[in-house]
């Protein structure tokens, strides 16, 4: 009855009054929604911009209007990556709901769960030659989201706000810094249960708390039937002016109560992540994957969003590689933090594009990227 409540189909004109909180799962098109691909695949190319950037030019800081702009983006696209990853999973998971199918959904469930511990796994492999690795963390992201696959969109939104104020409850227990060696930026006991444990929840890269929310919050986006033009239209505006506001308060904190031992709070920076950049990156995260769906369908025959969004399908591919062929060699020569930021975001840039070129030879023959089908042959 639960899962009935949760997933009951409703019309156009009840959805448009409804509270978004508790509305219930709206039936979609089963066709795969290339708009979310083609956000996706714009994520691709910040997260080459900003890991570049990090990786190449961290000891040579950026001219100040530079670093205004790239520190808006800090955190942001991988705050789309999850969110997406959140949608992913209501989506593939709403019709075994709506078809009260147990045996289906406690397959998915299982693979799922065999997929986060792939992940994990991997991702702990990828922290030996890139410390800021995602992957390990998206393991524990989907196993939580698992558990909470038949909860109700309050419960979800109720979630990831604790989330976000657990973190400022456990700075109230733990030092932020613990752990972290910021000289050399690195986490010194990382591989030591007590470190990994802190570091996987709480001042890591991207811990748990509180980055566990956006992926809730993506599953509650992923229920909502984005085809409908009002839905999409509130959302935007909504999004939209959240966004404003919370930088804005994150602005005049930074420029005006700079020396008050509390500004920090009010900090939309995705390190450390405090409620303001849940905030933010939630609602600009939205802003962007409706501008992206809004993009795909007015201009569908442009040929640039094929190949940007297949680029999107093979994020998991694209992750990995960034980091082997990419950084390897610069890491190998000893260049690492010796270029400027500038040379840092061009690279990125002709990166992507030699990316994108990649993708559209790969998807001639496979329908899957490299690494995505390793990952479905050993979990399905």
């Amino acid at each position: 009855m639960k899962n009935q409540q949760l997933y009951q189909r409703i019309d156009s004109s009840t959805a448009q009054q409804e509270d978004l909180s508790a509305q219930p799962y709206s039936v979609q098109s089963s066709q795969r929604i290339i708009g979310y691909d083609f956000a996706k695949g714009i994520a691709v190319w910040g997260m080459l911009v900003m890991n570049f950037k990090i990786v190449l030019a961290f000891a040579n800081p950026a001219p100040l209007w530079l670093a205004k702009i790239t520190q808006i983006f800090e955190g942001r696209f991988g705050v789309m990556f999850i969110f997406l990853a959140g949608i992913g999973i209501s989506l593939i998971t709403k019709k075994a709901y709506q078809q009260h199918d147990p045996k289906k959904i406690k397959q998915i469930k299982l693979t799922l769960i065999k997929r986060a511990v792939f992940l994990l796994a991997f991702g702990l492999l990828n922290t030996l030659i890139w410390e800021a690795d995602i992957l390990h963390y998206y393991g524990i992201y989907i196993i939580t989201a698992v558990i909470a696959l038949n909860w109700q969109n309050k419960t979800l939104i109720q979630m990831a706000v604790a989330l976000a104020c657990g973190f400022v409850i456990l700075n109230f227990f733990i030092p932020w810094e613990r752990g972290w060696n910021f000289e050399q930026f690195v986490y010194t006991d990382f591989w030591h249960w007590k470190g990994f444990i802190r570091n996987l929840f709480y001042n890591g890269y991207h811990p748990i708390v509180p980055w566990q929310a956006f992926l809730l919050l993506g599953m509650v986006f992923g229920r909502l039937d984005i085809q409908q033009k009002q839905i999409r239209k509130k959302l935007l505006k909504v999004s939209l002016g959240i966004a404003l506001i919370t930088e804005s308060i994150s602005f005049l904190a930074d420029n005006h109560l700079a020396g008050e031992s509390w500004s920090f709070i009010l900090s939309t920076t995705a390190f450390p992540p405090f409620p303001l950049f849940v905030v933010a990156g939630t609602a600009e995260t939205i802003v962007l994957i409706i501008l992206s769906l809004n993009f795909v369908e007015k201009h569908s025959q442009n040929p640039l969003i094929q190949p940007i969004a297949k680029t999107g399908q093979m994020v998991f591919t694209h992750y990995v590689f960034h980091v082997l062929i990419g950084m390897t060699p610069f890491y190998l020569n000893g260049k690492l933090g010796t270029y400027s930021v500038t040379f840092a975001l061009v690279f990125a840039s002709i990166y992507f594009v030699l990316a994108v070129l990649f993708t559209v030879l790969w998807s001639k023959f496979f329908k899957r990227g490299p690494l995505e089908l390793l990952m479905r042959k050993i979990c399905g």
